[in-house]
């Protein structure tokens, strides 16, 4: 009798725990925040042809939501099941939706999704979790513009290894963490614009070699480093305008040697000159609202020209070439004229210019001879000038004596 008692028991605890779970199963979506369930209704019914109750929704009938959008609806808080097994949802639209957070589990196992919009939502009460993106593997599109936030996890965007647009725009955001973009290696349009940037890590942007825009105007950026952009070959758009630079690095943009045009917006900064090697790339079109910026005198390259020896005899010769203190980003040719005129001396090549390749800092040489004659004269100085278009300091003149050789004549 107590035996049969004791599987009398275990029958109905099996019963009871088949019915919780058919009840389980049989609530569908019920259990879902109200304008979730009821969004997910309107899209079977309006898009699939489907008219069933919450109660009703089947795992395979889920898998048929591809797009939500909750765009300016007074959503306020998820709960972190609402979205789970949607298992082909592509686009979810929560902008402006009146949410303060986000839990870290809200996404999980929206592997199909591919645009997520979170704009207009004040989500800085917390730092985003650094794990909340983390099944989102086929994302594309993100954005989290006007969402109040102050700062970013390192390990926010690890794995979004297909995302192409981030744009994080009218935030609070002033420093950001010198790896977070690592694993974005599509990405071709990063908006930054209107935090409150300082500074960036020289590394930061080192492995977006796929970037064609970035947007990090009105910050409060006092300096960039000298390869901040190196790795972005693509970049065709960057906005710096309103911003806080007072100078630019020399080479900034030396890694730009080849198309596309980098277009770049400097107005509204309080740059009063700019280097020549940016002047003068033909790779990048600078944009600034004075149009009377000049290219800075401290930052050109000098000309220094060199007379070896600087004493010749009649009939010997000397070799004069221009050097610069550091290498230009175009030809430098200078143009070179002796006075008093004489046939003293002759020069090869007659041309008498100077050439510096680009990239380069000594030019092919000239050639000075000294005409032997048999008059017995003083010696004779000459002074060499140099002068160059080009966007060059220097050089200054420099002398050069032609001693006479001959044996004075006995009268």
């Amino acid at each position: 009798m107590v035996q049969l008692i004791h599987w009398i028991k275990i029958v109905l605890i099996y019963i009871l725990l088949f019915s919780f779970d058919s009840q389980a199963q049989n609530n569908g979506i019920c259990n879902r925040t109200d304008i979730v369930e009821a969004k997910i209704l309107d899209q079977l019914k309006e898009h699939r042809g489907i008219d069933v109750k919450c109660h009703e929704v089947s795992d395979a009938q889920l898998a048929q939501v591809e797009v939500l959008n909750f765009k300016y609806e007074q959503v306020v808080s998820l709960d972190p099941d609402d979205f789970a097994r949607l298992t082909n949802l592509t686009s979810l639209n929560l902008v402006a939706s009146g949410l303060t957070e986000l839990d870290k589990d809200l996404f999980d196992g929206l592997t199909k999704l591919t645009s997520l919009h979170l704009s207009f939502n004040r989500l800085g009460k917390r730092e985003l979790h650094k794990d909340l993106f983390e099944d989102l593997t086929n994302l594309e599109t993100l954005t989290c513009v006007y969402c109040s936030l102050s700062s970013l996890h390192e390990d926010l965007f690890g794995g979004l290894t297909k995302l192409t647009i981030l744009h994080l725009g009218y935030n609070s955001l002033d420093e950001l963490h010198e790896n977070l973009f690592d694993e974005l290696t599509k990405l071709t349009d990063l908006e930054l614009t209107r935090n409150d940037l300082k500074n960036l890590h020289e590394n930061l942007f080192d492995e977006l070699t796929k970037l064609t825009d970035l947007e990090l105007g009105f910050n409060y950026l006092k300096n960039l480093h000298e390869n901040q952009f190196d790795g972005l070959t693509n970049l065709t758009l960057l906005d710096l305008e309103h911003n806080s630079l007072s100078s630019l690095p020399e080479g900034l943009f030396d890694h730009k040697t080849a198309a596309p045009i980098l277009s770049v917006d400097m107005s509204h900064n309080h740059i009063e000159c700019f280097p020549a090697s940016i002047i003068n790339n033909e790779h990048v079109l600078l944009h600034y609202h004075d149009e009377n910026k000049k290219v800075c005198i401290s930052a050109l390259p000098k000309i220094t020209l060199s007379l070896s020896p600087t004493s010749i005899y009649e009939g010997s010769e000397a070799t004069l070439t221009a050097t610069l203190d550091k290498p230009s980003s175009e030809e430098i040719m200078v143009t070179i004229t002796i006075a008093p005129t004489s046939t003293d001396y002759t020069v090869d090549p007659s041309t008498s210019t100077l050439t510096i390749p680009v990239g380069g800092i000594t030019s092919t040489p000239i050639t000075i001879t000294a005409v032997d004659n048999d008059v017995d004269e003083p010696d004779k100085e000459f002074t060499i000038t140099g002068t160059s278009t080009a966007n060059v300091t220097g050089p200054d003149d420099i002398t050069f004596t032609i001693e006479d050789d001959d044996t004075p004549t006995v009268s």
